[in-house]
């Protein structure tokens, strides 16, 4: 019936613009000239493309906001609309390397502690005021005095002083070296003018703080909608290309306000909003409607299994490897979270630069792992594994904790019992309520565990591997986890160590391979993927829609609205 309907729209536009001249292009991607008006329409999915336009009006959401300040907002809603309107010194590409934005170069000292920002001079806020380094020390000065706590705060935990040195130049001195500043000055900065004038009050009622986006805040329609339109003299709008029209292409965007994500899904689903944003768990409930498209992405949220270092059979590495060739990773997303996850040996986004993804460590072969188990002393019997140690007969036998509130993990522990039951060990799942799962690893009483962290914003592994670098904070719903396994490697500190005081990428990279492949010969923990995120969107908006965990609204200047 689709395709029945998709014939008679084409017929239906072939005789409309006959008279006039056009280039019609099929969904099959032929062209048919029915004059020679040098004319484009694209036609799929009963939508119209013209190719690039200006104009439309397109339809975000939001839950009820607490604040319009962007540094002090908790709602993460109004985080993601907030960066079309403030920008941050620098924003992380999808590959986790900073993009300059309002800075557009930086040095940083030889000790790697005194960190310099040149503050770019052809910027203005919305307001005309000019853009300038007292505007980052104010920013930064509110988020780390703030009273109800900023959500930046963790970036800027290093600093022991900043300030601006002139107009143009931010200065921020760390107190260890931490290489990956720059990736860290992601935070939304706000107009010192405004903010000290009208301070942070009822900004959903008062004055609207300009910033210096794509975007400006036109009105509001109190618990209703934020009206936004097109920042017609932003500063970065020709500089992505030779395009005649200027960026960003839509005019208006609208920030519909709801009570809860439930009531802003139901919206999407009635035609109200346009764009929306779901996690791993709503996955299946969206796929496949015709009237929307979904782009996923690796969120934040990795999965993996703890293995006691503590557990005197854990202990052995060769058991640890051969566990690590049981378990097919391949079969546990494409059978129980098909789309919804990416497979990863270690808590960095797959895409990250730093991140040699052509290398997985463990792929499963049993073969393999009775060869190491056999070469280590470990004995086969009636399918079952056995070795004297200090004179006792142990047995390849474990407990797997994993959160019995968390459904998809228990469903994914009881296939690594399967798959370890192949090799001959057996592995019992233990589901516990959280507070009795954390109670039982902090005791050091267990043998496995499965588990998931939210990994920070710099590819740091040292939460995991070592003593922590830094400390981070967890995004809401999410734990950060601790070296629970008991882990220790003097080499991996080491590592850890020089990769944050190496500012040559190209020499931090190395030190990062060969500190991972370390890490993947001790096997102190399984990595199993990093879980997916999307977004969905409506088929009648096309151009550059490249969302990614570090960006929901990546390249959004240079979407654009299609009849359809």
């Amino acid at each position: 019936m689709k395709r029945v309907l998709l014939t008679i729209a084409v017929f239906a536009v072939c005789v409309i613009f006959a008279s006039c001249g056009t280039m019609v292009q099929y969904q099959d991607g032929q062209e048919h000239n029915l004059n020679n008006i040098n004319m484009n329409i694209y036609i799929s999915d009963n939508v119209i493309d013209r190719g690039v336009t200006r104009g439309g009006t397109l339809n975000l959401f939001t839950t009820v906001p607490d604040t319009l300040n962007p540094v002090s907002t908790k709602n993460v809603f109004v985080q993601g609309f907030s960066g079309l309107v403030f920008e941050s010194l620098i924003k992380l590409q999808e590959n986790q390397s900073p993009l300059p934005v309002l800075a557009d170069r930086w040095s940083v000292s030889q000790d790697g502690l005194v960190w310099t920002f040149h503050i770019r001079e052809d910027v203005k806020w919305h307001d005309g005021t000019p853009l300038t380094a007292e505007d980052v020390e104010f920013t930064v000065n509110e988020i780390l005095n703030s009273g109800n706590g900023s959500i930046y705060k963790s970036n800027l935990q290093g600093a022991t002083s900043f300030g601006a040195i002139d107009r143009n130049n931010f200065r921020i001195v760390i107190g260890k070296p931490n290489s990956f500043q720059a990736e860290l000055m992601t935070f939304p900065i706000i107009p010192k003018h405004y903010f000290e004038k009208y301070g942070d009050q009822d900004l959903m009622s008062g004055t609207l703080p300009p910033g210096t986006g794509p975007y400006k805040f036109k009105s509001i329609e109190k618990d209703k909608v934020i009206h936004l339109t097109a920042n017609e003299n932003w500063w970065n709008a020709l500089s992505r290309g030779e395009d005649s029209l200027k960026l960003p292409y839509i005019e208006n965007i609208n920030v519909k306000i709801y009570q809860g994500v439930e009531d802003a899904l139901n919206a999407f689903n009635t035609k109200d909003v346009d764009v929306a944003f779901i996690d791993f768990a709503d996955l299946e409930r969206y796929k496949g409607s015709v009237h929307t498209s979904l782009k996923t992405y690796p969120s934040r949220n990795f999965e993996f299994i703890a293995l006691n270092f503590n557990n005197k059979i854990l202990s052995d590495g060769a058991v640890r490897k051969a566990i690590a060739y049981s378990i097919d990773r391949n079969k546990i997303i494409n059978d129980i979270l098909p789309g919804r996850g990416i497979i990863s040996d270690i808590p960095v986004i797959p895409s990250s630069w730093i991140n040699d993804t052509s290398i997985s460590s463990y792929n499963v072969d049993l073969v393999k792992a009775r060869e190491i188990l056999i070469e280590n002393g470990w004995n086969e019997d009636n399918g079952r594994w056995s070795k004297r140690i200090n004179g006792k007969r142990e047995y390849l036998s474990f407990e797997l904790l994993v959160n019995n509130e968390n459904l998809l993990r228990k469903s994914v522990a009881e296939e690594i019992v399967r798959q370890l039951k192949n090799l001959g060990i057996e592995v019992t799942v233990v589901p516990l309520n959280w507070d009795e799962m954390l109670e039982k690893i902090e005791s050091g009483k267990y043998d496995m565990a499965l588990m998931g962290c939210t990994v920070p914003q710099i590819p740091d592994i040292s939460f995991l591997y070592a003593t922590p670098y830094f400390s981070f904070i967890p995004s809401e719903g999410y734990t950060v986890a601790r070296n629970i396994s008991g882990y220790t490697n003097p080499d991996v500190d080491d590592y850890i160590i020089k990769i944050f005081s190496e500012t040559d990428n190209e020499r931090k990279k190395a030190l990062f391979i060969n500190m991972t492949g370390l890490i993947s010969d001790d096997v102190p923990y399984l990595g199993l993927y990093f879980l997916n995120n999307a977004v969905m969107y409506r088929k009648t908006i096309r151009g550059t829609i490249d969302s990614h965990i570090w960006d929901k609204y990546n390249d959004i200047t240079q979407w654009y609205i299609t009849e359809g």
